[in-house]
């Protein structure tokens, strides 16, 4: 399987990453695109605007934010949506990525599976902390990809998926760790 290309405008500040996007983001070709996913509700109140209806609309949110939206994994074996089952994953260019757009100061990892992932293919040391403990600084010129130096923050917030764990039950529950993953666009 194959992800999502970037959603990425020219003045993008903060990069959202997820794992891999679910079936039903790949058939419509769309991030978050199962109905019952917290992302852009999350998303929309931590902005401070209304819950988009079509992807033009999230599209225009997003933009007229600085948010950019990409997934850890490029590909991988998988079988249904979930996490657990993805094997054989093959991460995007993340690095070079952050490299070609400079004005991205914050990664946050949208669950545990795309933080832990990013930290295992692009050597980042100890856990991405959950918000709202502060980001973690982590430099782009430290892994493997041939980047230049440059420090962007690392920061986690509980998954937007709909699938309730016992400390996260429902996107209320979710809500304070988001508003302070972006609660600040600097570097810490």
């Amino acid at each position: 399987m194959r992800g999502l290309p970037p959603l990425v405008g020219s003045d993008a500040r903060i990069l959202v990453l997820g794992s891999f996007p679910s079936v039903a983001s790949l058939a419509d070709q769309e991030y978050y695109a199962h109905e019952r996913n917290h992302f852009w509700f999350l998303i929309s109140t931590v902005l401070g605007e209304s819950l988009p209806a079509s992807w033009a609309e999230k599209t225009v949110l997003l933009m007229k934010h600085g948010v950019a939206v990409w997934d850890v994994i490029a590909g991988c074996e998988r079988t249904g949506s979930l996490d657990q089952a993805i094997r054989n994953a093959k991460p995007n260019p993340i690095p070079a990525f952050l490299a070609d757009h400079t004005g991205i100061v914050r990664v946050v990892f949208n669950g545990t599976k795309a933080a832990d992932t990013f930290a295992r293919h692009f050597g980042v040391r100890g856990p991405i902390t959950l918000a709202p403990v502060g980001p973690m600084p982590w430099d782009i010129g430290g892994c493997k990809e041939a980047v230049p130096s440059r420090i962007v923050g690392l920061v986690r917030v509980p998954s937007s998926s709909p699938v309730p764990s016992r400390t996260f039950r429902n996107a209320a529950d979710k809500l304070m760790a988001w508003q302070a993953a972006f609660s600040l666009y600097t570097v810490p």
